[in-house]
């Protein structure tokens, strides 16, 4: 638990570049549609309560960037709109847009790193219950020996990885295939050589029938002696 734990940690950790990134687009989305809300919805609201907007929602910048991020966390943002359309039919234009780039493209985009960065965890996991995960020169004995013989900083920035043991297994396979394919193509070449022998002898043969003729016994020469050699 306590190594699940601390890789989750990591694994968190690694995406905080990312994590920084979506973060400023965030204030920048957030000072640009607070810049506009202030400017188009400033002054509608009557400190004396007569009037129909109940709060300063967009009185000032800092009033502004508060009502924004209530709005992204969809805090009756429909209940501010509705008193901003009294003024304005199309005050629903901004609030849309901010919704669907807030609420919808950016905390996605926080969620998704996250989840990427969790699934790379299970992927390693997955790994290392195979047998196949990333050693560092520590753990794997060969490398663990290099480095305590010689420059412990040695292999420092040569971490040991699964892909090259699998790059070597696919080697020697493919070294393997080679040779089977070597004895093959000899075993081939043989068995051709042999088909061209049996071929030419047949062609003679045919071209001098009357000497193979003679080269064979009489058939009944051979059942004669048939009967000698039973006796015998």
């Amino acid at each position: 638990r306590v190594d699940t734990m601390k890789n989750l940690v990591i694994a968190l950790f690694s995406v905080f570049p990312k994590m920084a990134a979506i973060f400023m687009l965030l204030l920048l989305i957030f000072y640009i549609y607070g810049v506009m809300f202030t400017i188009l919805f400033k002054g509608l609201y009557e400190p004396d309560g007569d009037g129909i907007i109940t709060e300063p929602w967009f009185e000032g910048l800092a009033y502004s960037f508060f009502t924004l991020f209530q709005i992204m966390t969809f805090d009756t943002w429909a209940a501010i709109l509705v008193e901003y359309q009294h003024f304005n039919r199309w005050a629903w234009m901004p609030f849309v847009s901010f919704v669907i780039m807030t609420g919808f493209i950016v905390v996605n985009l926080i969620i998704a790193v996250i989840c990427d960065a969790v699934h790379v965890l299970g992927d390693e996991d997955k790994m290392a219950l195979q047998g196949n995960d990333n050693l560092s020169p520590r753990n794997h004995p060969m490398q663990a020996a290099s480095i305590d013989e010689g420059d412990p900083n040695k292999f420092a920035e040569q971490p040991y990885s699964a892909s090259e043991d699998r790059l070597r297994d696919l080697t020697m396979k493919l070294d393997e295939m080679m040779r089977v394919q070597e004895q093959m193509q000899k075993t081939m070449i043989r068995l051709a050589q042999r088909l061209i022998e049996e071929r030419e002898q047949r062609k003679e043969q045919q071209a001098h029938p009357e000497h193979n003729i003679r080269s064979r016994p009489p058939r009944e020469e051979e059942q004669s002696r048939i009967p000698e050699d039973l006796s015998m």
